[in-house]
């Protein structure tokens, strides 16, 4: 399993009063939590999208020929807990993950652990939250309007698409050393920093980062 490098710092963002209009209970109060889990058999390559309006996702690459969900729905109340919806469908070698909120208003929300081969295409949407993925090599594309995208890729060459775009906070990648790549950090009003030369290798992975008001990095693992 592959860790984050002290590299990574932790940036913390306004996510809730960012969303405050829409999201009740983001922070502060009574939270309960109500866990799910569901574990899949894949045969074969398999294609992942997860798409989590609130809250924490980590996804993690590893060598089993399974898909594992797991995490916590919360809300101010356990019906609130209760009534969102986590939709998983399985359809041939695609699988769709959602969360559901009832009528559409958002009341707590969700935090995933999930596990996939690590050679499995990802597709990670969110609002407002963390994502972390690590030990990936596969493409990976990741958007957050709000909050923090890092990711450490296990492998990074050949026909690779990595692209992770945040509207206000931090993107971070780290990579491997025997990566290569040609990488393309741009954010509107931010910083991008390179600790790592835009052509790497032969050049034939792309990294897109993208940032409107934020960060966007590149680093060693």
């Amino acid at each position: 399993m592959h860790r984050f490098s002290s590299r990574f710092s932790v940036v913390a963002t306004a996510t809730c009063a960012l969303l405050a209009a829409t999201i009740t209970g983001c922070v502060g109060g009574h939270q309960v939590r109500v866990p799910f889990h569901q574990m899949l058999a894949v045969h074969g390559k398999v294609q992942f999208s997860l798409n989590n309006p609130v809250g924490t996702i980590h996804i993690d690459g590893w060598n089993r020929p399974s898909v594992e969900i797991e995490g916590d729905k919360t809300g101010p109340s356990r019906a609130a807990a209760e009534a969102i919806a986590i939709d998983i469908v399985q359809t041939g070698s695609a699988i769709a993950v959602r969360t559901h909120y009832p009528g559409g208003i958002q009341q707590g929300g969700a935090t995933y652990v999930v596990h996939v081969p690590a050679d499995t295409p990802l597709d990670v949407q969110g609002s407002a939250g963390t994502l972390r993925i690590e030990g990936m090599r596969s493409d990976v594309t990741a958007a957050m309007q709000a909050g923090t995208i890092s990711v450490a890729m296990a492998r990074l060459t050949g026909t690779q698409r990595v692209d992770l775009r945040g509207t206000t906070g931090t993107v971070q990648l780290l990579i491997p050393h025997t990566s290569n790549a040609t990488i393309d950090a741009q954010t509107s009003l931010g910083k991008a920093s390179l600790r790592v030369p835009q052509r790497i290798g032969d050049g034939s992975a792309r990294v897109t980062l993208r940032t409107t008001i934020g960060t966007a990095s590149v680093g060693w693992l």
